[in-house]
């Protein structure tokens, strides 16, 4: 059936624990994903939402600007349509949008304002 992370199981978590965001719970439940999730997507280190939509459910290598290590994140959510979204991220700049804890991490090294760049993992 899958492996158990912080209560989930791999594509039908039942009772995920906080380190699951909402949306992403959210999409498990319904199973409402652009791409399923990769098998291995219990391997990312965190959660990120993207300015294309095409994206969610992928996995994606991230890190701050400068960091020497690349991170997998799960691509669990997009800008999508509206004043609040796609549009929202364009208007300011906004590539990406990091879940809490990952973003927490990150600028407890590198600082604030935080830049990262990201690159497909067949890259």
């Amino acid at each position: 059936m899958g492996a158990n992370v912080d209560g989930c199981i791999k594509r039908t978590p039942r009772s995920c624990g906080t380190s699951v965001p909402a949306e992403c719970h959210y999409r498990f439940q319904q199973n409402w994903w652009r791409n399923a999730p990769p098998d291995y997507w219990t391997a990312a280190v965190g959660y990120v939402a993207t300015t294309d939509c095409a994206q969610v459910g992928k996995l994606i290598h991230a890190r701050p600007v400068d960091a020497p290590v690349w991170s997998l994140l799960l691509v669990a959510d997009c800008g999508g349509k509206g004043d609040y979204g796609l549009e929202w991220m364009l208007r300011n700049n906004i590539v990406a949008e990091l879940d809490a804890a990952t973003f927490d991490r990150w600028t407890a090294v590198y600082g604030r304002p935080l830049k990262i760049e990201m690159r497909g993992i067949n890259e």
